[in-house]
């Protein structure tokens, strides 16, 4: 029996890497929905009795066997906080992680639970408790490598207003004679790229692009990827120079590195000094244990 719970509204990662870690993971609701089925849970959620019979799903009804539940913070979420306050155990901790900028989920700093962020510009400004991102080394086990390389910079994620950035470093790129392989997606309309698809991306190419949002300081999970899957990391997180992994053999800062030097960064070798170190602390399972 698991006793830890994590509830989200979107994860990248699949289940079984969390059970694996003896670790429930769930969404808030069901996604799976049909459109009428959404149209009544909306009607319905003031509603307590009902809102919590049908709605919430398996997780709800064993909230009971949890010693800790991590809620990854978004908005409009206060009334299944309280449902959750009401229904769990005595003892059980909850704690919110802001896994994007507070300012794009500000509201659940109104929650009175304890609050951790991947952000340390966020944790300085609204006085949270620090947390890296995390990954996992089991997915390192379990992927089988094609060996086949295309020699790519590769990105794959959300608008998020970085899109144009995106467009303009692409162009750049192509004038350097660097391929790249960018898949900016709608939120809305957009079918996402699978998460057996995005390794399989990562692993032909020869970096990666990672753009911040605005008003993040915090790593996103391409920093971790690039890690993980020994591969070069272009980015524009500034604040990545303080981090331990930084390491200017295997990460290009836009706005800090000349961009004549990019094809001998792309071109020559990983360092992987203190990799295996690296991996270790920014596993899940040690994310989970600084909890």
């Amino acid at each position: 029996m698991n006793t830890t719970l994590i509830l989200c509204n979107t994860i990248v990662f699949p289940k079984y890497l969390f059970q694996k870690n003896y670790v429930d993971q769930f969404s808030f609701y069901d996604d799976s929905l049909s459109f009428f089925k959404r149209l009544v849970r909306k009607i319905t959620l003031s509603i307590n009795p009902i809102r919590k019979r049908f709605w919430y799903g398996i997780w709800f009804q064993n909230l009971h066997q949890y010693d800790l539940i991590i809620v990854f913070s978004i908005n409009s979420i206060g009334k299944i906080i309280e449902d959750i306050d009401n229904a769990k155990r005595q003892d059980t901790r909850i704690l919110f992680f802001f896994w994007d900028p507070v300012q794009n989920v500000k509201e659940c700093l109104d929650y009175p639970f304890s609050k951790w962020s991947f952000d340390r510009t966020d944790c300085f400004n609204y006085s949270l408790k620090f947390n890296t991102t995390f990954y996992f080394k089991d997915i390192l086990e379990n992927f089988v490598n094609s060996g086949i390389k295309n020699g790519s910079v590769y990105f794959a994620g959300l608008d998020k207003g970085r899109k144009e950035k995106i467009k303009n470093l692409e162009h750049l790129f192509h004038q350097m004679n660097i391929k790249t392989q960018f898949i900016v997606l709608d939120e809305k309309t957009d079918r996402r790229v699978s998460f057996q698809e995005n390794l399989e991306n990562i692993s032909k190419s020869d970096a990666l692009l990672d753009i911040v949002q605005d008003n993040q300081a915090g790593m996103t999970v391409r920093v971790l990827e690039s890690l993980f899957f020994q591969k070069k990391l272009i980015t524009d997180n500034l604040n990545i120079q303080s981090e331990m992994i930084y390491n200017s053999r295997n990460i290009f800062i836009i706005g800090v590195d000349d961009y004549s030097t990019l094809p001998e960064f792309l071109s020559s070798s990983y360092d992987v000094s203190g990799r295996e170190d690296f991996m270790n602390y920014y596993n899940f399972s040690s994310w989970l244990a600084r909890f």
